[in-house]
């Protein structure tokens, strides 16, 4: 596969011209990280159109959360993770490469580079 572009800016997964937000989570991954599949002894792989986000007017992502009284579903959806003991990483800016967040590191800061491995 032709992968040198998968970690820049501006990609984002496409299937029959329609374009997909992806997110994995798998077995490997502790009780306490948000990408754990609850004690279900597989992996998935969540494909949700992008224009769903817009369909259910979702605001624009931002790298900004009101942590204490949360305004925005943004907020809301942050502060639940939290509250469960599954918080993720915001990024300070919303410019950043998507495959960076397809698949996460069991440290959930770690930038797992999975379109360059190789058998």
């Amino acid at each position: 596969m032709d992968s040198y572009y998968l970690d820049k800016r501006g990609w984002v997964f496409e299937f029959d011209r329609a374009t997909f937000f992806v997110t994995t989570f798998a077995q490997c991954y502790p009780d306490n990280h948000p990408r754990t599949t609850f004690g279900v002894q597989s992996c998935f792989i969540l494909l949700q159109p992008e224009l769903s986000f817009l369909l259910h007017d979702l605001e624009p992502d931002s790298p900004h959360t009101n942590w204490d009284a949360p305004v925005t579903r943004r907020d809301q959806i942050r502060v639940a993770f939290r509250n469960a003991g599954k918080a993720y990483p915001i990024r300070e800016t919303v410019h950043y490469p998507m495959a960076h967040d397809l698949v996460r590191g069991v440290d959930v800061n770690e930038v797992v580079d999975w379109w360059n491995w190789r058998e």
